[in-house]
């Protein structure tokens, strides 16, 4: 073995010996994708019937914006066809809508925010209801969640969960 490739082997074993595990009881598996796959949406738009152009230069941000407009407040797909498509803007919407492309080798967003600190998209919208406490069911494995006032809720519903941070696990810089 030469020198070079010793040092290398070295530094990757150092590097493995002193990096953090994550111990097991803290570790999840990981699904990615939606269960049951992509929802069925009857309302589709296509970002290039809003003038977007796709190839990486021109700014498609507005195209975005007016296209998700165009989506009804019951939600829809915003289609993406193939090409590089350059967003100079935050894309935000309150309503369903689902991105849809040709493939993540097909059709692929560019977000170039200028060194703003702010999100490239945002889903959000806010339609709360009160809040009730969580009294049993919110560790890891759980299947079951026991609230104060479970009337609040029916199959189907969305539900936000909050808690107070603990500095111990949270955070690497405490200050």
């Amino acid at each position: 073995m030469k020198v070079s490739q010793l040092i290398s082997l070295f530094l990757l074993l150092g590097s493995l010996a002193l990096s953090e595990i994550i111990s097991p009881e803290w570790r999840i598996d990981w699904n990615p994708g939606i269960p049951g796959g992509f929802p069925d949406k009857d309302f589709q738009v296509n970002v290039l019937d809003y003038s977007a152009v796709g190839d990486g230069e021109a700014d498609d941000s507005q195209a975005f914006i007016n296209a998700i407009k165009a989506i009804p407040e019951a939600g829809g797909v915003l289609f993406i066809p193939e090409g590089d498509y350059l967003i100079q803007k935050k894309i935000s919407t309150d309503k369903g809508v689902l991105l849809r492309g040709e493939g993540f080798d097909k059709s692929r967003l560019f977000f170039d925010l200028d060194g703003r600190n702010e999100n490239c998209i945002e889903f959000v919208k806010y339609d709360r209801g009160a809040w009730t406490d969580a009294l049993e069911g919110f560790t890891k494995g759980s299947t079951t969640l026991i609230v104060n006032n479970s009337e609040w809720f029916a199959a189907g519903d969305f539900i936000e969960l909050q808690q107070q941070n603990d500095p111990d696990i949270m955070y690497t810089r405490p200050e």
